[in-house]
């Protein structure tokens, strides 16, 4: 099988150091379309480096019984050896860099995993509140607000589930609501 560059690549390959250097400086278009796809923002010496480091490894590991001719096996050992480089390269960032505006540092800015004690109080107090003013309700207005706020069922299936037609689970729902607003407005006047 002909491919281009052969005599190169056969000279190379017996330990030619002149065509091994002649067929890397022919394949630079190859090298810098490489660094240039897959090498933004790193130093691109150090990725040249790394692509004439895959072609001479090309070069040793060529087989032209294969069938494959040696551009492209070159090729894909160029990208894939350029692309491993850039990503290990990849700039690493400190959680205690300051932070330029703002003051503080990263690790400020990560939420914390868990609610802190105020917030764990402030939630309690919510939610027995809520539990008082659903205690304020009847029976029928509590039950259309759990089974339609609470377990996400919507209007139809309540009305379905207590056998009354949707307008009444409707009216039933809005005097529950118009209910806890007067609660909630009673307990915090600045409610609207």
């Amino acid at each position: 099988m002909n491919y281009i560059y052969q005599d190169l690549v056969e000279r190379g390959k017996a330990g030619d150091k002149a065509a091994a250097e002649a067929l890397i400086k022919k394949l630079e278009p190859l090298i810098y379309a490489a660094i240039g796809k897959l090498g933004r923002g790193k130093d691109r010496e150090d990725l040249y480096q790394e692509a004439c480091l895959a072609i001479l490894e090309s070069l040793a590991e060529y087989e032209p019984e294969r069938g494959i001719p040696f551009l492209a096996f070159a090729k894909s050992r160029v990208y894939f050896k350029v692309f491993n480089y850039a990503r290990r390269q990849r700039e690493m960032l400190s959680l205690d860099q300051p932070l330029e505006e703002e003051g503080g540092c990263f690790l400020d800015l990560i939420p914390a995993p868990r609610p802190d004690v105020e917030e764990l109080i402030l939630q309690e107090e919510a939610g027995d509140f809520l539990r008082k003013a659903l205690d304020r309700l009847s029976e029928k207005q509590r039950q259309v607000l759990m089974m339609h706020y609470f377990h996400g069922l919507s209007l139809k299936t309540v009305a379905g589930i207590r056998s009354v037609h949707y307008k009444a689970v409707l009216k039933l729902k809005k005097r529950a609501l118009d209910n806890l607003k007067k609660f909630l407005k009673s307990r915090y006047p600045i409610f609207p």
